[in-house]
């Protein structure tokens, strides 16, 4: 299972969000990240990061980068400057400043301060094709978004020992349901299964957006990893009691015969960027009421969380049998109850600009 190890590399940015809205539901939102820029004069010792294609083409912008080699390890011939294409003997440098290189496609480049002037500068920029999704089996029975509040309620797990010592546990001793020990802020969502058959909760987006898709992400938080369990009921005090199903990460399984552990990045057909790290769940469900947990697999109880001073987004779809399933009203743990039952996928677009500085979390 992968998780975020802080690095020292930073990154300057001006990145475009586009979001897609529809009333009261809220499409995910996907960062346009198309264009980023990389300082050498940052104080840092470098770092790795796989990146994901987005688009035609990618533009990268180097400052105070002159002298600096510039591979492109494994010699794809999709990165190029002014001067000429990138390969794997290193033999081109930064001219000036700016120095821009264009990405057209899969490309692992490294950005080398052989010199070692002021300091051992290697960066290396993978970016990876996003793996096209099918998708899950049945049919779309919701596309919805789940808030979570300034105020949220939390629950914890484990013994004393247990959180102390950062341990695993298993929710119900059902296979697949792993969280951390501690205590983790959740909201849920009713749901009325009128047939039975296989179903599909997964996890479309998160806002803030996960900071393993935008690395320019100052805000990077545990919903960068959240997890969706499945209840016949869900008592916070009892959390292993009437627990169906669980799925932490996406890039656990394999489906139709693709290992999704091989790449984190992935886009499905409605053109969600869907991340290693989100829930995929798919169980079998007889006809009844149930409760969706919405939670994140890294703990956080609800004051760190209030004193943060923040709010976060959920959004997730659901498919299976047509007509098989319908969501309720929401449970009363501080959410807006507009946020419930909808249908329909008439969405409209809009867009947010931001202009932020972060600490990359690295991928272990």
């Amino acid at each position: 299972m992968k998780k975020s190890l802080s690095t020292v590399f930073a990154f300057v940015a001006t990145a475009t969000l586009p979001m897609a809205l529809t009333a009261p539901a809220v499409a995910a939102v996907n960062p346009d990240m198309s264009n980023f820029t990389v300082d050498c004069l940052v104080d840092a010792q470098g770092g790795n990061y796989d990146l994901p294609i987005y688009g035609d083409s990618i533009t990268v912008t180097l400052l105070n980068c002159q002298t600096f080699n510039l591979w492109d390890v494994d010699n794809t011939t999709n990165a190029s400057i002014d001067s000429g294409t990138l390969n794997s003997n290193g033999l081109l440098e930064a001219n000036e400043s700016p120095e821009v290189i264009t990405v057209i496609g899969p490309a692992d480049i490294e950005i080398w301060d052989y010199q070692g002037e002021t300091r051992e500068f290697d960066v290396y920029l993978n970016f990876i094709s996003p793996y096209e999704m099918d998708n899950p089996a049945g049919t779309m029975l919701a596309d919805n978004s789940r808030l979570i509040p300034f105020e949220v309620e939390d629950f914890s797990v484990g013994t004393p020992t247990q959180i102390e010592n950062f341990e695993e546990v298993t929710l119900g001793d059902v296979t697949g349901c792993n969280i951390y020990s501690g205590s983790h802020i959740y909201v849920t969502q009713a749901v009325n299964v009128n047939t039975a058959g296989n179903y599909t909760f997964r996890v479309t987006g998160v806002s803030p957006t996960s900071s393993y898709l935008d690395i320019y992400n100052s805000m990077g938080s545990v919903l960068d990893d959240p997890m969706i369990a499945v209840y016949t009921a869900f008592n916070p005090d009892d959390t292993n009691s009437g627990v169906v199903s669980c799925n932490d990460d996406l890039n656990d399984l394999t489906i139709g015969g693709y290992d999704f552990g091989s790449n984190d990045f992935n886009l499905d057909p409605q053109g969600n960027y869907i991340e290693g790290h989100y829930s995929y769940l798919e169980t079998s469900l007889q006809p009844g009421n149930y409760t969706v947990l919405f939670t994140t697999n890294s703990r956080q109880n609800s004051e760190e969380w209030a004193s943060s001073e923040t709010t976060g987004t959920i959004y997730f779809d659901v498919w299976g049998p047509t007509g098989g399933l319908t969501l309720g009203a929401l449970a009363d743990t501080g959410v807006n109850p507009a946020f419930a039952l909808w249908s329909g996928l008439a969405l409209t677009g809009t867009g947010v600009a931001i202009t932020v500085a972060r600490r990359r979390a690295q991928r272990a």
